[in-house]
C-alpha cells in the first residue's frame, strides 16, 4: 500500500530491536547482537548499529514499491540508571535519520500501546535536554548581567564622587 503518513514506533533493547507500523499495527522483530550491548553507552559501535537499524526498516517496507520516509519514534529500552546523555540522544536521532526518517523524536518513558500512540503528542527527550540548556543559558545571562550592572553603577558612582 502507498502512504505518506508513515510512523514507526522503534524499541531497541541491547539484544533486539522491535519496529512497530502504528497504522497497522504489525510488529517487526530482530535480534541483533553487538551494536546496542553497552558498557558506558547504549550504543557500543555506531556503524553497526546504523546498518543494523536501516536493514530493519528495509524489511518492514519490503513490499513497498516506495517506502515512505517514516516518521520515528525512537524508544531505547534498559536504561542505565543516570538516564540517557544528549549525546546519545543525537546518536539515536542520526540513526533514525540514516534509516530514512523524515523526523524523530527520542522519548524515554514507559513503553507506548499502540492504540494510545499520538506521534504529535508524544514528548521528546530532546525537547527536555533542549528547555534543560535554555533553563541554565537564561541563568548564566542573568548572572552576567547582573555583574555587568553592578560594575555600571560603580563606575558611575566613582565618575560622580571624583567629578563633583
Amino acid at each position: 500500500m502507498f502512504s505518506f503518513d508513515s510512523e514507526l514506533y522503534i524499541q531497541i533493547w541491547p539484544t533486539k530491536l522491535t519496529i512497530t507500523k502504528v497504522k497497522t499495527g504489525e510488529v517487526f522483530q530482530e535480534e541483533c547482537v553487538g551494536p546496542f550491548e553497552r558498557s558506558r553507552l547504549i550504543i557500543n559501535d555506531f556503524e553497526a548499529a546504523e546498518k543494523q537499524l536501516r536493514q530493519s526498516v528495509r524489511k518492514v517496507y519490503e513490499n513497498s514499491f516506495a517506502p515512505p520516509a517514516p516518521r520515528m519514534v525512537i524508544h531505547p529500552m534498559d536504561l542505565p540508571p543516570d538516564g540517557i546523555s544528549s549525546i546519545e540522544i543525537r546518536a539515536f536521532r542520526d540513526l533514525a535519520v540514516s534509516a530514512g526518517a523524515r523526523e524523530v523524536k527520542v522519548y524515554t518513558g514507559l513503553a507506548i500501546p499502540i492504540d494510545d500512540f499520538d506521534y504529535k503528542s508524544i514528548q521528546s527527550s530532546d525537547a527536555l535536554a533542549g528547555s534543560a540548556i535554555r533553563k541554565k543559558a537564561t541563568v548564566i545571562l542573568e548572572a552576567f548581567f547582573s555583574v555587568l550592572f553592578l560594575f555600571l553603577f560603580l563606575f558611575m558612582y566613582e565618575m560622580f564622587t571624583n567629578y563633583w
